[in-house]
């Protein structure tokens, strides 16, 4: 997998961040690449966008440098899923989006 040019992902959809103050709302710190299958921890998080990272496998993450569109505030707080400084969305209790595929 890997990001067009002037790539954007909701952070909604990455369904995983760390903050700095360990809130689900404090400032990003790391954020979960979308490459899930081969990128399996947290990326840094750099002005608003995905910071370069080491995946599972050789080869730089395509998805590096990708903006973040922070909607945090659009997930319902019963959604959320907080331990330690990371905060998860527990995708069987968001109620689907308009435009989801896997909705």
């Amino acid at each position: 997998m890997r990001m067009e040019e002037g790539g954007k992902v909701r952070l909604s959809k990455t369904g995983q961040w760390e903050t700095t103050d360990g809130t689900p709302y404090g400032p990003l710190l790391r954020v979960r690449c979308p490459d899930v299958q081969h990128c399996l921890r947290l990326a840094p998080y750099d002005d608003g966008r995905i910071g370069p990272h080491d995946r599972n496998i050789p080869g730089a993450c395509g998805w590096a440098g990708a903006a973040i569109v922070d909607d945090r505030h659009d997930i319902p707080r019963s959604c959320l899923i907080t331990l330690g400084a990371v905060t998860g969305v527990d995708r069987r209790r968001t109620p689907p989006q308009a435009g989801d595929r896997d909705a």
